[in-house]
């Protein structure tokens, strides 16, 4: 018989194929090993007792999660995000870093008037409240952009 691959679904579960085409399953449960084929079922005490009355490769399958995304309405963030939501008001989208947090964070790159113009990537939402800002940037380079602008036009400094 030639070469049959088993690529594990779980710790007690792979399905036997030959030349890409299913062929059979082999389940492990509390009296052994069972190996189900079109030709009828099998049991062996162990994995490797199937490996003497058949040619098989054993192959893991890796299934990667999608990562969760970390941007609110395009905005960038560090973190996955929880409760986006958009203050039309302000134009600023706002999220929490965990489901149940009452501190709201604004996604994006900022320009913050504290004490001199600082670059700020997700701010909380009462610093924007509290100083003049500029933003929100959805990537560094506008954000160094606007920060260059800032630096050399004497309309943007402010006393100290």
């Amino acid at each position: 018989m030639s070469k049959l691959t088993a690529k594990n679904v779980s710790d007690t579960f792979w399905i036997v194929q030959h030349n890409g085409r299913k062929v059979g399953n082999i389940t492990v449960n509390a009296q052994g090993v069972v190996l189900q084929t079109p030709n009828g079922t099998k049991q062996f005490q162990k994995l490797k007792d199937i490996e003497h009355d058949f040619d098989i490769e054993w192959q893991e399958i890796t299934v990667t999660k999608p990562e969760k995304s970390c941007d609110v309405f395009g905005y960038p963030t560090r973190n996955p995000a929880h409760n986006p939501e958009f203050d039309v008001h302000r134009r600023l989208p706002l999220f929490t870093s965990d489901a149940d947090s009452k501190s709201k964070l604004c996604a994006g790159y900022y320009l913050v008037n504290k004490q001199g113009w600082k670059r700020m990537f997700c701010p909380k939402l009462i610093t924007l409240d509290r100083y003049s800002y500029y933003g929100p940037y959805m990537n560094k380079q506008d954000l160094l952009a606007r920060h260059q602008i800032i630096q050399n036009d004497p309309l943007y400094q402010t006393a100290q």
